[in-house]
């Protein structure tokens, strides 16, 4: 049986509300670190892709051999429309493999920013039922462009593309609908950057309930269009 597929590239930045969404939903998944073991599974074995993020950058695949493997492996899965989500990392290593840049951002966006949904996300399945303006949390050097087979759907106050649908079945996120309180906790201690590991935590606590049910809505979303296509 096909599974959802989870793409995982650094020991602390797991699958956090999403894998408990699978887990609270019984949805089967399996979680692969391609950089522990320099493979990944055939497409036919995946149901849906979510590709997480990663503190490596998309055109260090000399230093981290596995980005140049899983470039081919989410072209592949574009190519045969499987469902696949790409978050911060995942989201540039989707965008790159459809040709589009990857570059540094004019500023580093960390904490809790708000997304803005541009008219395109009206009717985009992925964002459907979400605020236009949602807060949501960020932690990024990067920022992506568009692909030509690309529509940007989102954008902050420093990241002109927080979100883009590319092709039929697959989307880009620069930000983090995934966070747990761990692994924000995590995240800050082992971050070289001087972030507030407090405020950031109390500012959690403080919206959790809306942060997780707009997560929930983006994963339910998801699995709904894989359901759809039945794959």
């Amino acid at each position: 049986m096909r599974t959802i597929l989870v793409v995982k590239h650094e020991k602390i930045e797991g699958a956090g509300t999403l894998e408990e969404h699978l887990i609270a939903t019984g949805r089967p998944f399996r979680v692969v670190e391609p950089g522990e073991t320099g493979k990944l599974p055939a497409l036919d074995d995946c149901k849906a892709i979510v590709s997480l993020g990663g503190p490596m950058n998309v055109y260090e695949e000399e230093r981290y051999p596995f980005l140049a493997l899983e470039d081919e492996f989410l072209r592949g899965a574009i190519e045969h429309e499987i469902p696949t989500l790409g978050i911060c990392l995942g989201a540039q290593l989707l965008v790159k493999c459809m040709g589009a840049k990857v570059l540094k951002a004019d500023e580093i966006e960390i904490g809790w920013h708000p997304v803005r949904l541009a008219k395109e996300a009206d009717s985009d399945p992925f964002f459907s039922g979400l605020p236009h303006l949602v807060e949501t949390f960020h932690w990024h050097e990067d920022m992506f462009d568009i692909p030509r087979n690309g529509t940007s759907l989102a954008y902050s106050e420093i990241c002109p593309n927080q979100a883009a649908r590319i092709g039929e079945c697959a989307w880009a996120i620069q930000f983090h609908p995934e966070m747990t309180m761990r692994m924000i906790e995590e995240w800050c201690e082992a971050s070289p950057f001087k972030v507030d590991k407090n405020g950031f935590l109390e500012r959690y606590r403080r919206i959790e309930k809306a942060y997780k049910k707009h997560a929930a809505l983006l994963y339910g979303n998801f699995i709904r269009i894989a359901d759809e296509r039945g794959i």
